[in-house]
């Protein structure tokens, strides 16, 4: 099992597919509709003594769109169970949903950070994670692209940035990150289905048992990302001034908006 949550509510989870129809499925690519899988952890109510938990990372029994080698690395968690239980009422102590939206790695799954979901959502906040559901195609096509010698190239800038300190790191990190267009592209992909997921949020949570009415306006929420999602974290509070705090978990400064100042808590 997972670490236990520390706060006060049990932890729900739902799960919902959108589809953006006015976008591309993938970057470069003719056919129209994005398609996002959401998986929600929220604060829940209820006696749980005679059901069985979730099982960790459970959606990778069946995710043909996961790649393999993460299912196949993900074996330990699939054995394991999770704190959460499907479709629990909603804790009507914890008033209004407090959003908090996640993204993923640059190639991974929904419930990748399960443990810091579950933590979130025992105190009181309701969390979308967001996973893009032909990451795996949208990357291969763009980063099919790269020559060899560009390939190379960006492993020798890599090194030379691990191997500095201080601030010529900090400049070699900067320009490395301005030079990776497949990568800011993504990142400005996902920034956007963020946005989409918010524009759809009442919907979705309509989803959860027991909800109460939410705005069709959202006002703030928070987000967190790791890896590459973090960078999407990035973006948004760059881009976003409805966020009012931001979580960068080792993402890096990628996007569109990397000359951009964050005027928001991070």
């Amino acid at each position: 099992m997972t670490p236990h949550p520390t706060g006060p509510f049990q932890v729900g989870t739902t799960t919902t597919n959108i589809t953006d129809a006015n976008r591309p499925r993938v970057l470069d690519d003719t056919s129209s509709g994005r398609m996002l899988f959401l998986k929600l952890w929220y604060p829940a109510d209820g006696d749980v003594s005679a059901m069985r938990p979730e099982r960790l990372w459970r959606q990778l029994h069946d995710a043909d769109q996961v790649p393999l080698v993460v299912r196949r690395l993900s074996k330990w968690g699939l054995r394991r169970n999770s704190n959460s239980y499907e479709n629990l009422p909603y804790a009507t102590e914890a008033g209004i949903p407090r959003i908090v939206i996640y993204n993923h790695g640059l190639v991974s799954f929904a419930s990748e950070n399960t443990s810091l979901m579950e933590h979130l959502a025992s105190h009181g906040y309701t969390v979308v994670s967001i996973e893009h559901l032909h990451q795996l195609v949208e990357f291969k096509r763009l980063t099919g692209t790269k020559t060899q010698a560009q390939r190379e190239a960006d492993k020798r800038d890599l090194a030379k940035i691990q191997s500095a300190t201080g601030k010529h790191r900090a400049e070699l990190s900067r320009a490395f990150y301005e030079g990776a267009t497949v990568t800011n592209r993504i990142v400005a992909a996902r920034s956007a289905d963020s946005i989409y997921a918010l524009e759809k949020l009442p919907e979705i949570l309509d989803r959860i048992p027991g909800i109460v009415t939410v705005a069709r306006q959202i006002e703030s929420y928070g987000t967190v990302g790791f890896s590459l999602g973090g960078a999407v974290s990035t973006e948004l509070a760059k881009t976003d001034t409805r966020v009012s705090a931001a979580v960068n978990l080792d993402g890096g400064i990628y996007g569109h908006a990397q000359n951009q100042p964050i005027s928001y808590p991070t």
